[in-house]
């Protein structure tokens, strides 16, 4: 059992971040300097997919990515916050998505959601983005999203309510 702890302990120290995935030892300019004048190429394998990305930031606490296409967008906020002199916490939300999301709609926004994760982890950790890290490895030491987007028992529910609507509206 002390074996494992101590691995844990100095993965995250190599990672540069504390106990808690979203805190990183450095404080919130030399953050925000990095995230906010990276904005990731569209391709097959990034956070985004192929959508044409931009990025904002806000009083040098806040970093947006929106990215569009022809069929959707996603937002993507990144909110940091002090943490003694040397510690930056980051609150990321993710939201959006396109027409033919639908029930999914949740589900994609948590997806995307934990692909912007792990990039905010790669650019902060100095390495490259890891797409198979982006399917939540990375995420999974972080808090939850602010907001609740739900899961699949919530998606299954809101295609049975779509499927009882249309039924409804078509006469079957």
């Amino acid at each position: 059992m002390r074996s494992v702890i101590l691995l844990c302990a100095g993965a995250a120290l190599l990672a540069g971040c504390t106990s808690d995935g979203n805190v990183y030892a450095m404080p919130v300019g030399d953050v925000y300097a990095k995230l906010a004048n990276f904005r990731p190429e569209p391709s097959g394998t990034g956070p985004f997919g192929r959508l044409s990305t931009n990025v904002t930031g806000s009083g040098g606490r806040q970093v947006v990515w929106s990215a569009s296409g022809s069929h959707g967008g996603y937002r993507c906020t990144a909110t940091l916050v002090p943490v003694e002199t040397e510690q930056t916490r980051i609150d990321l939300s993710c939201g959006g998505g396109g027409p033919s999301s639908g029930a999914a709609a949740g589900l994609e926004a948590n997806m995307i959601r934990k692909a912007v994760i792990e990039m905010i982890d790669a650019k902060l950790s100095d390495r490259p983005y890891d797409p198979q890290r982006a399917q939540g490895s990375t995420a999974a030491f972080w808090p939850a999203d602010v907001v609740d987007h739900g899961d699949i028992r919530d998606a299954t529910a809101k295609a049975i309510e779509m499927d009882r609507e249309a039924r409804a509206a078509s006469g079957r």
